[in-house]
């Protein structure tokens, strides 16, 4: 049976929603065994691959490209936010996070405008549009080298090699056996002082003597230890990216302290398992979950993509017959918006902008509504508020639900827990997505009183009531999201995971190390 094009569009559109969902799910798994930089170079085998089938011409073919191009793009929405936030030093942090998505917008204005030429003026446009996603990927994958690991992946996995290393070392090694003193120099690199003076005791070793022999003199004026010659053979590859990251000017002044810290985060989370991270364990943070599932929860059933969608027909309202000058200017304003907040994120905090741009997403969702069911407004001046409205809405979403939310869900897990918890995180919010396109449509004919016996005129009145209604709801969510933020969501400027799951300690396995005193408050902060 042949569909409908709407219906077409519609069935392409939730079949990429349903990939993202299982995608951010499975996004996890990759960055956590082979590291965030393999696994966002490998995610983009999903974009070619979708994009090559979707764009053969068959509307099957574009159902199973869109569903694999959606993968593609939950894992894209959970990987990189985490490579980016481990990357970034604590300063920056805020910054580099916001500025991944102020490009993600510019991203999505360009192909909003390229779309929208290519599928007006070009024959069979949308099959070009189709094959063009498979153009950054195939850039990003020429341009593999310039991509970074996660120093903090590597070392973790240096860590976890201690922590083996450590749970099978027995009394049974040959006194001075190379590998009684490889797991000692670990334990002296790694201050573990206790596993020392347990293994110098047992086998008469002189650890000064042995400090002396495998510590080498660096730029810095600090002592730094050979990590490399006795198998954590990541040290190495750490210092030389963090010489790359981190500008010139500072690095004799970072480098070896941030390894430092590095290492002693990357030992308290090896020192709780020596398995891979487990979803028991990210709902033990029960604080950081209800927080970042909130997040994720508001920002997508506040109604931004419906918003989205429906100010095309606003700004007809308004007298814009073009429906790509509602496209190009929501699109410019959500660029600009967002990139500005990457200046101001680590100036006035997380919570400040999140909590301010939804304030402003609010006013502009009652403003909006309140002029769609007003009869005692002319056409003309109705169309320039709702355009207004519509503006106002996508400055407040830039500023906030947009922006900071990624920065604070990157904040508020341990490193350990980091991708898996994103995940889930991301699973919420292509959930709610999905729920809301499903609905939307229905909610509008329905609280509009739209039907079928309408002439046009009717029936356009009807849909503006019904748009104007949900709008309405979307005000609700907004105001309870406001009361969540509130309440629930601290200010993480500035703070340490440790001290933003204090207030969980009784549930938290992380927050039982804090009490029991076996992880110091010296994690590096958050600013």
């Amino acid at each position: 049976m042949a569909l409908s094009f709407l219906v077409e569009a519609q069935l392409a559109t939730t079949l990429t929603i349903v990939g993202a969902w299982a995608g951010c799910l499975m996004g996890s798994l990759p960055a956590e065994k082979y590291g965030r930089k393999t696994a966002v170079l490998g995610n983009n085998l999903c974009f070619i691959v979708g994009a090559a089938i979707a764009a053969t011409g068959n509307v099957y073919g574009l159902f199973i490209g869109k569903l694999i191009s959606g993968v593609g793009v939950g894992v894209a929405s959970v990987v990189p936010p985490v490579l980016l936030s481990e990357i970034a030093t604590a300063e920056t942090r805020g910054t580099i996070t916001t500025l991944h998505q102020a490009v993600l917008t510019l991203a999505i204005f360009t192909a909003s405008v390229l779309g929208y030429g290519m599928v007006t003026y070009v024959s069979h446009g949308w099959q070009y549009v189709q094959a063009f996603e498979a153009f950054p990927a195939v850039v990003m994958l020429l341009l593999y080298r310039q991509v970074p690991e996660s120093p903090k992946w590597l070392l973790a996995n240096t860590a976890q090699e201690y922590m083996n290393n450590r749970r099978s070392a027995g009394t049974a090694d040959a006194e001075n056996s190379p590998r009684t003193v490889n797991i000692l120099t670990q334990s002296m690199i790694l201050g573990d002082k206790d596993q020392v003076d347990l293994i110098t005791s047992t086998n008469n070793i002189n650890s000064n003597a042995l400090s002396s022999q495998l510590s080498i003199h660096s730029d810095s004026g600090i002592s730094r230890p050979s990590l490399s010659s006795i198998g954590i053979s990541n040290y190495q590859e750490v210092v030389d990216l963090l010489r790359k990251l981190r500008p010139a000017e500072n690095f004799h002044f970072n480098v070896d302290r941030e390894i430092l810290s590095l290492l002693a985060d990357a030992k308290k989370d090896a020192a709780i398992s020596e398995n891979a991270p487990t979803w028991a364990e990210v709902f033990a943070c029960r604080k950081a979950v209800v927080i970042g599932c909130g997040l994720m929860f508001f920002q997508a059933i506040t109604g931004v993509n419906s918003v989205f969608f429906y100010s095309t027909t606003i700004f007809n309202l308004a007298g814009f017959s073009q429906s790509i000058i509602g496209t190009a200017i929501v699109g410019a304003v959500n660029f600009l918006v967002t990139l500005l907040s990457t200046h101001l994120i680590d100036k006035f905090g997380r919570k400040v902008l999140l909590t301010s741009g939804t304030y402003i997403m609010l006013v502009s969702l009652v403003t909006l509504s309140s002029v769609l069911l007003s009869n005692a407004i002319a056409p003309d001046v109705q169309g320039l508020v709702a355009v207004f409205a519509v503006v106002l809405f996508v400055v407040g979403f830039a500023f906030g639900l947009g922006a900071v939310c990624w920065v604070i869900m990157s904040e508020i897990m341990p490193t350990r827990l980091r991708s898996k918890a994103m995940s889930l995180f991301l699973s919420i919010n292509w959930a709610c997505n999905l729920l809301i396109g499903f609905l939307t449509l229905t909610a509008i004919d329905g609280l509009g009183g739209v039907q079928d016996s309408m002439d046009d005129d009717e029936k356009s009145n009807a849909e503006k009531k019904g748009v104007a209604c949900v709008y309405f709801i979307f005000a609700g969510f907004t105001m309870m999201s406001i009361i969540f933020m509130t309440v629930y969501v601290p200010e993480t400027k500035g703070k340490s995971v440790e001290e933003l799951l204090a207030d969980n300690r009784s549930n938290t396995v992380y927050s039982k190390l804090i009490s029991n005193g076996d992880v110091s408050s010296s994690d590096h902060s958050i600013s």
